[in-house]
């Protein structure tokens, strides 16, 4: 069920005032940092400045080395561990009570040398209203535009699906 951090499209960025756990210089040190974000449009990518990250949020990870830890209080919604020996690592989200996640909550990342890899969890409350999905909407005279399904069925168009 886990998949690639690349394969995601999930954006990569180290934020500003983001606890580093362990070291001082994080582009000398290898590790990760994961952040869990309110995924509010539920497109399962972090839009940064828009969607809040979210703090108190349990991250584990295996590999050369096992741990866990928690989303710190400063706001920032990230957990980081550093000097980790390099290799494979699955990076895992522990989903709370009364929230479904957007993304996979585990992930596979390379930690190289010198290397900080960076995940982002999405979540939703349980009952959190996602728009609907957009997609191409074809007419009889050739023309397409994108918009969802209802609003392209309604007009006489054929919905080509999603994305």
């Amino acid at each position: 069920m886990c998949r690639q951090l690349r394969s995601l499209g999930i954006g990569i960025l180290l934020a500003a005032g983001a606890a580093l756990v362990g070291a001082s210089d994080s582009h000398a040190t290898p590790g990760f940092c994961a952040f869990v974000y309110l995924d509010e449009n539920c497109d399962g990518e972090y839009q940064e400045g828009i969607e809040p990250r979210l703090n108190g949020w349990q991250i584990c990870y295996t590999g050369p080395r096992i741990g866990c830890g928690t989303t710190g209080s400063s706001g920032e919604g990230g957990y980081c561990k550093l000097l980790l020996p390099v290799g494979d690592y699955q990076v895992c989200v522990t989903v709370q009570a009364g929230y479904i996640p957007t993304t996979p909550s585990c992930v596979n990342i390379n930690i190289a040398a010198g290397e900080v890899e960076q995940v982002f969890f999405g979540v939703i409350p349980v009952g959190h209203e996602c728009p609907p999905p957009i997609g191409a909407c074809c007419f009889a005279d050739g023309s397409c535009v994108e918009t969802s399904e209802a609003a392209c069925v309604e007009p006489g168009g054929v919905y080509q699906g999603d994305g």
